[in-house]
C-alpha cells in the first residue's frame, strides 16, 4: 500500500481529520541512450508530507489531483519515532468509512466562521467519485436525526456545481430524508450549449456547471470572433460571447457579475479588461459597483467551488479580485494612492483558506515583469585604473609599531599557546605537575535528589583554558614567513612535506630589526622612480600592504582604460546601428570582425568621455594621454573608484564579462515587477541617465508598452492602461526612458514584502496578525512590525523581519537572529552578516548620486566580517571558532556549542604580505 511521511508532530495533527490532497507531477531526464524520459508521480500537495507514488497507483481526476485517507498506526509506533510513515488509501466511494470520514471534515472545518471552504473534500469526492443514491442514504445514516438537516443543507449548496446526472442521485437520495431538492441547471447555460455544439444534446449531463461554462466561453480570445452569434439573441451567454470577441458589440453588464463567478481565471481576467476597453470607447460610464463585484462578488461561493474541484490545496491565485481592489482604492483616492501594505495583508487574510493560508497574488498578470534590462554588471572591472606614488616614512619604523607588526603576523597565522589555570585564580597562573593532573581527573561527586542520592563521575568545572600572550604554536611549513622576523632562522623542510610538527614561538625569538629590512626590501619589488619614490598598483596593494603601512602616499596616477565597451546588445551610442547601416548587414548577422570594429569603437567612444569628466573631478587639463598625476587623496580616490566602478585592473587579453559594463539580469527563476526609479545624476562615465532598480543601476527598462498609446490591444492591457482609462495615468516618460509613479513602486514594494511574510506576522505571544510598526519609517517602513493587541505584553514591540542581502532566501527574524558587532543580523541559512562590498557599495550608491557618503557607513569601510572569513552565530551572536584537528575542518560556537557546516563559510583571509 503507498506511504507517506512526515514529523510527529503534524501527523498527530492530520489524524484529527485524515485527509489529503495529491498532485501527479512531471518528471523528465535523459536516460543512458541519450532519450528523453518523461515519468508520472504523485506527490502531497502538502509539502510537510514527503512521497512519490508511481502514477499507476492512482487513478485521481483529469486535472492531476487526488484525495486520499491516511491510516492509523499504532500509538506506540508513534510515540517512539521522530519521522512517521503510515498508508494512504485513494478515498473509495462504495466504502462508508470514507463518506464518514469525508462528511467529518466538513462538520469540523464548519464549526470555524473563517473556514471558507469547509466542504472541499466532500464537494471533490461528489464530484470525482462515482457513487449511487443508496450510498448518500447510508452515509447520512450515520448521523443522528440533529445532524443530518446541517450535513443535507451543505450538500443542497454544492451539488449545485455537479452534473444533471449527479444532481438526480442526489435528488433521489435527499427525498427519503423529505428534502426535495431542485435540481440547478440555468436554461441560458442549455441554450447556450446547444448552439455551440447541438451534437452533444445528451453527453452534457455528464459535465458539471464549470465544464459547461468552460466548454461555451472557451479560455482563449483568440479562439472565437464571435461572428455566427445572432447580434440579437438575449442568451446573456451568447451575448456576453460576442462582446467578448467583438469591439462593436454590446452586453448587459448586469449579467457579468453571474458570468465572471462561473468563468475560469482567466476569463475572468478578460471580462475586467475588456469592460474597461468599454469605458475607453465611451460606450459605458466606469461603475464602482461592478469593481466591487469582481472583488467580492455575491456569487463567489461558485468560485470557491471551482478551486475546490480544479486546484484543491495549490496557492489561491487572487490576481483577479486583488486587481479590483487595487482600481477601486485608485478610484475612491483620485488617484492618489494603491494599496498599503496593511492594506494588502488585510485583503490576504480575508482571503485565503485559513486552514492552510497559502496564496499568491498573481500580480505577473496585470504588471509588467523585469525582461532583464540593461544592468551594472557586478563582474565589470572598471574604466578606471590607478597607481600611487608612495615614499618610505621613517617615523613609522618604531620599535612599537614593528613589535605591533610581528604580534599581528603572528596571530594571522598561527594560534596562541594555552594552558590550564584555577578559575579562582585571579592571576590566572599556569597549572602544571600534579596538581594540573588531579584538577583534570574525575571523581566521584554525590547529589541529593527526590530518589535519594546519586553518585556519579565528573570533572572540575573551575579549570578555566588559557592563553599566552607571548607565545604561538606554529607549524613547521611556516619558516618562509617566519624567517624575516625571526633571530634564529628555522629549518627549511620540503614543501611537499605535510606540517604535522608544531612548535613554540616566542616574542623573545623574535627580531624588529628583521622585521624592519624585510619591510624595506619590499620596495625592490616595486616600479621606482628614484632613490626615494617607487609606485604601487592597485592590483599590488593588498599583497603589499605591510610595504603601504610604513610608507607615506605622494601622488596618485588615474588611469582611463581603452578596453571597457558598454555592450553590443545594447548600443547606446548608436555605434553598431551605423556599422550594419554602413556594411548593410542586419546585426544577427554581424562576424566577428565587426563586432571587434564595434568594440574598439565603443571603446574610444568610452574612452574620450572618462577624459573629459575626469578633467572636471580631477580639476586638472594635464593628460599625457595615459594618466592622470594628482596629489594623493584618500577620499578623493575612493569617490573616483566609486563613479567608473573600479573593480580591478584589466588583464593584457580580458573577457568580455571584464569588460562589458552593462548585462541583463538573469530572470530565469525569479522575475521581478519593472519598478525603476530615475536617477538625478547621469552616469558619470558614460553620460547616460539611468534608473536605480532594486539596488542596481538599469539603463533600460520594459515599460513603453505600458501606455494606451503604444499598446495595440486590450487583452494586453495591464494595470498602467486601465488607471490610464480612468483618468490617473502613471507613467512619465523621461529621456532614460517611462518612469512609473511612486504609487505604482511602492504598491509593488509592499505587496512583494506582504507575500513573502505574511506568514511569520503572527505574535508569538496572543497569535494577533502584526502590522507595520509605527515607529518604523525610510527604508525600514516594511521591515519592522509589532503585535496591536493593546492586552498582549508584546504590544507594539518593534520585529524586524527581512530577507537576506546574500542569499536572498533566508528570512531573518529578530525573534530568532542575534546581530554582529557592526550591527547586521545574521541569517539563519547562510550565516551572512556583512562584508567589505557590503560597504563599498553603499558607499558607491552615495557617490554615485553625488551625496556625500555618511560617516556610519565611512567608518565601516573595510570593516565587514563574512570576507574575512569571521562569522557569528546567529543564535547568540558570539563569533565562531575555526578549528581544524585531524585533518577536519569545524566552525563551533564557544557558547552554544552548536557545531556549523564548512561548507557555509569562506576560510579566512591571510593578512601575510
Amino acid at each position: 500500500m503507498p506511504t507517506l511521511s512526515t514529523n510527529k508532530a503534524r501527523y498527530e495533527e492530520l489524524m484529527k481529520n485524515p485527509l489529503l490532497f495529491l498532485h501527479r507531477d512531471e518528471h523528465s531526464y535523459t536516460d543512458e541512450n541519450g532519450n528523453d524520459v518523461v515519468r508520472y508521480a504523485w506527490k502531497a500537495v502538502d509539502i510537510d508530507f514527503s512521497s512519490s507514488i508511481d502514477d499507476g497507483e492512482f487513478q485521481g481526476n483529469c486535472y492531476g489531483y487526488n484525495l486520499v485517507v491516511s491510516e492509523a498506526i499504532t500509538k506506540e509506533k508513534s510515540l517512539n519515532q521522530e519521522i512517521v510513515s503510515f498508508d494512504i488509501h485513494e478515498v473509495n466511494a462504495s466504502d462508508i468509512d470514507d463518506w464518514r470520514i469525508v462528511i467529518n471534515s466538513y462538520i469540523i472545518r464548519s464549526q470555524a466562521p473563517a473556514d471558507r471552504y469547509p466542504y472541499i473534500h466532500l464537494l471533490w469526492m461528489l464530484d470525482n467519485c462515482q457513487w449511487n443514491s443508496e450510498i448518500i442514504v447510508k452515509a447520512l445514516g450515520l448521523y443522528d436525526v440533529m445532524t443530518q438537516p446541517y450535513i443535507i443543507n451543505a450538500l443542497s449548496k454544492i451539488c449545485r456545481c455537479l452534473s444533471v446526472d449527479k444532481q438526480q442521485l442526489m435528488k433521489n437520495a435527499l427525498m427519503r430524508f423529505n428534502y426535495n431538492y431542485e435540481i440547478y441547471l440555468p436554461d441560458s447555460i442549455i441554450e447556450a450549449r446547444s448552439f455551440e455544439a447541438p451534437e452533444t444534446n445528451e453527453e452534457y449531463k455528464n459535465w458539471n456547471l464549470f465544464e459547461l461554462t468552460d466548454f461555451i466561453l472557451g479560455n482563449d480570445v483568440v479562439e472565437f470572433t464571435g461572428e455566427s452569434i445572432d447580434d440579437q439573441t438575449q442568451n446573456p451567454f451568447l451575448r456576453f460571447l460576442r462582446w467578448l470577441h467583438n469591439d462593436d458589440a454590446s452586453v448587459d453588464y448586469s449579467t457579468l457579475n453571474s458570468i465572471y463567478a462561473l468563468s475560469s481565471h482567466k476569463i475572468q481576467m478578460e471580462i475586467v479588461k475588456r469592460y474597461f476597453h468599454d469605458v475607453r470607447l465611451g460606450k459605458t460610464v466606469l461603475d464602482a459597483e461592478i469593481l466591487e463585484q469582481f472583488k467580492e462578488s455575491k456569487y463567489s461561493e461558485f468560485i470557491r467551488y471551482r478551486y475546490c474541484l480544479y486546484s484543491p490545496d495549490e496557492p489561491i491565485n487572487l490576481s483577479v479580485p486583488l486587481l479590483n481592489d487595487i482600481l477601486l482604492t485608485v478610484l475612491h483616492s483620485n488617484g492618489e494612492t494603491f494599496q498599503t501594505f496593511d492594506g494588502v495583508l488585510d485583503f490576504v487574510i480575508t482571503h485565503c483558506d485559513v486552514t492552510k493560508p497559502s496564496i499568491t497574488l498573481g500580480m505577473e498578470e496585470f504588471l509588467p515583469q523585469c525582461d532583464g534590462g540593461a544592468v551594472y554588471n557586478r563582474q565589470f572591472y572598471g574604466f578606471i585604473d590607478y597607481d600611487i606614488v608612495f615614499e618610505l616614512d621613517e617615523s613609522k619604523f618604531t620599535e612599537e609599531n614593528l613589535l605591533g607588526t610581528i604580534r599581528t603576523w603572528l596571530d594571522a597565522k598561527s594560534r596562541h599557546q594555552t594552558y590550564y589555570a584555577c578559575g579562582y585564580d585571579e592571576e590566572k597562573r599556569p597549572l602544571s605537575g600534579e596538581l594540573l593532573e588531579r584538577c583534570l581527573s574525575s571523581r566521584i561527586i554525590e547529589e541529593k535528589t527526590p530518589e535519594g542520592v546519586v553518585r556519579r563521575k565528573a570533572k572540575l568545572t573551575c579549570l578555566k583554558e588559557c592563553q599566552y600572550q607571548n607565545k604561538w604554536v606554529v607549524y613547521d611549513s611556516d619558516y618562509k614567513w617566519l624567517n624575516h622576523i625571526l633571530k634564529e632562522p628555522m629549518p627549511e623542510v620540503n614543501d611537499n612535506h605535510y606540517p604535522n610538527n608544531t612548535h613554540i614561538i616566542d616574542l623573545e625569538q623574535t627580531s624588529i630589526e628583521k622585521m624592519s629590512n624585510y619591510i624595506r626590501s619590499r620596495v625592490g619589488v616595486c616600479r621606482k622612480i628614484d632613490e626615494k619614490r617607487f609606485i604601487i598598483s592597485s592590483g599590488a596593494l593588498k599583497t603589499l600592504r605591510l610595504l603601504v603601512q610604513y610608507s607615506k602616499p605622494l601622488t596618485m596616477r588615474i588611469i582611463p582604460q581603452s578596453k571597457p565597451v558598454v555592450g553590443w546588445k545594447f548600443d547606446v551610442f548608436g555605434i553598431k546601428k551605423a556599422i550594419c547601416e554602413e556594411k548593410n548587414i542586419h546585426p544577427f548577422n554581424a562576424s566577428d570582425v565587426v563586432k571587434q570594429d564595434f568594440k574598439d569603437k565603443e571603446s574610444m567612444e568610452l574612452k574620450k568621455r572618462v577624459v573629459e569628466t575626469l578633467k572636471i573631478e580631477l580639476k586638472a587639463n594635464e593628460f599625457d594621454g595615459k594618466h592622470f598625476e594628482v596629489p594623493y587623496n584618500k577620499e578623493l580616490l575612493l569617490r573616483l573608484k566609486n563613479l567608473y566602478y573600479f573593480n580591478k585592473s584589466i588583464p593584457h587579453d580580458p573577457k568580455d564579462w571584464q569588460i562589458q559594463f552593462l548585462t541583463s539580469q538573469n530572470n530565469k527563476n525569479h522575475k521581478p515587477y519593472c519598478a525603476p526609479k530615475l536617477s538625478e545624476e547621469r552616469d558619470k562615465a558614460t553620460g547616460l541617465p539611468y534608473f536605480w532598480c532594486r539596488g542596481l543601476e538599469c539603463f533600460h527598462n520594459c515599460l513603453e508598452q505600458q501606455t494606451l498609446e503604444n499598446c495595440s490591444s486590450w487583452q494586453h492591457h495591464s494595470l498602467y492602461h486601465l488607471i490610464e482609462i480612468m483618468g490617473f495615468p502613471k507613467l512619465r516618460k523621461t529621456e532614460a526612458g517611462y518612469e512609473p509613479d511612486e504609487t505604482i513602486t511602492d504598491f509593488i514594494a509592499c505587496a512583494n514584502r506582504a507575500m513573502k511574510k505574511f506568514r511569520r506576522l503572527k505574535c508569538r505571544n496572543c497569535g494577533h496578525l502584526m502590522y507595520t510598526h509605527k515607529g518604523s519609517g525610510g527604508i525600514n517602513l516594511h521591515n519592522y512590525y509589532s503585535c496591536i493587541n493593546p492586552t498582549c505584553p508584546e504590544y507594539n514591540q518593534p520585529v524586524y523581519l527581512s530577507y537576506c542581502f546574500k542569499c536572498k532566501t533566508g528570512l531573518i527574524d529578530s525573534r530568532d537572529s542575534a546581530k554582529c558587532p557592526n550591527g547586521w543580523y545574521i541569517c539563519p541559512s547562510c550565516l551572512s552578516c556583512c562584508d567589505d562590498d557590503l560597504y563599498d557599495r553603499q558607499a558607491q550608491r552615495y557617490t554615485l548620486q553625488n551625496k556625500p557618503v555618511p560617516i556610519r557607513v565611512l567608518s565601516k569601510l573595510g570593516q565587514g566580517h563574512n570576507d574575512k572569513g569571521i562569522y557569528y552565530c546567529h543564535k547568540c551572536g558570539t563569533q565562531l571558532q575555526y578549528y581544524v584537528e585531524d585533518d577536519k575542518e569545524r566552525w563551533i560556537c564557544p557558547t552554544c556549542s552548536i557545531e556549523y557546516d564548512n561548507g557555509f563559510f569562506k576560510q579566512p583571509e591571510s593578512t601575510i604580505v
